[in-house]
């Protein structure tokens, strides 16, 4: 097709773009002699059909519209630079499909170092699931500058997906999917997660009136500078804060005999609701 408009030139000739057949054709007519003797001659008459640039954006527009995986062209070296441009203008401009994609979780609010189960869709406008579909599970938290990708996993032939996790502090998350050259990246919006902190103290159940008791806690997460508040008998007792570890230490020294209670109390803060231990009883005897 290269050199289709050169012949046409040459022999005066208009090429004229058929739609019909998405090809440009020329009709010239050519005079041959016998180098022997002028007198004997013929003149040829010859069609030329040949693609050029438009036929090619013909062509290739047939990938968006029946969503094929795309054209072959056998040119043996004859190809036209124009044509090649078109192909690529025509391939940039079909837009990918958009994956619409939603998520849904059983529980917004988790205790420390349990499951929420994530559940997410993903299909195209119309509403057509789209199935084997990579996802790869996203988190971020306050510590986070960026999304870290800390799972992945596969759409069913429902285009949906689910997934277990535990989170360990306060977090947003989020599902994507692989974008493709025919498939846009598809993203679920954010969803947050608040996590509600454990404290774990080990109190004894017996101790002597009078008698001095230190007892060690643990928060988790392991978080430094958390304040936490001590109450005795229902009553604030004192307050402690969490070292480098999340961990913490208190006496207690216990007056009168009898049955006594101890419980520690957090405050909510921008990365955590308010909790609370569970609350503890010691015989004083």
């Amino acid at each position: 097709m290269r050199e289709a408009l050169n012949l046409a030139r040459n022999n005066n000739a208009v090429p004229i773009y058929n739609d019909k057949h998405a090809e440009s054709t020329f009709t010239y007519r050519k005079t041959y002699m016998d180098p022997t003797n002028s007198s004997i001659f013929c003149t040829a008459s010859r069609t030329v059909w040949f693609p050029d640039e438009k036929s090619y954006a013909v062509r290739t527009n047939l990938v968006g519209k029946y969503r094929l995986g795309g054209i072959a062209v056998w040119t043996f070296g004859m190809e036209n630079i124009a044509a090649m441009s078109a192909v690529r203008e025509i391939a940039k401009s079909i837009a990918p499909d958009q994956v619409v994609a939603t998520i849904s979780t059983d529980l917004e609010q988790i205790p420390y170092g349990s499951i929420v189960n994530l559940n997410a869709s993903f299909k195209l406008p119309d509403k057509t699931p789209v199935s084997a579909l990579n996802v790869r599970f996203e988190i971020k938290n306050s510590n986070d500058t960026n999304w870290r990708s800390i799972s992945v996993g596969t759409t069913d032939a429902a285009g949906l997906i689910s997934l277990p996790v535990v989170i360990g502090e306060k977090s947003s998350i989020r599902l994507v999917s692989e974008g493709s050259w025919e498939r846009d990246e598809g993203k679920t919006a954010e969803k947050t997660i608040s996590v509600v902190p454990k404290i774990v103290l080990p109190l004894p159940t017996s101790v002597k009136v009078g008698a001095t008791y230190p007892i060690t806690g643990q928060l988790f997460p392991r978080v430094a500078g958390v304040k936490l508040s001590v109450v005795q008998d229902g009553k604030p007792a004192t307050s402690v804060t969490t070292d480098n570890n999340g961990s913490f230490t208190f006496n207690i020294a216990p007056a009168t005999t009898g049955v006594h209670t101890y419980q520690l109390l957090m405050n909510a803060g921008p990365k955590n609701p308010a909790a609370s231990s569970e609350i503890f009883t010691i015989l004083v005897r």
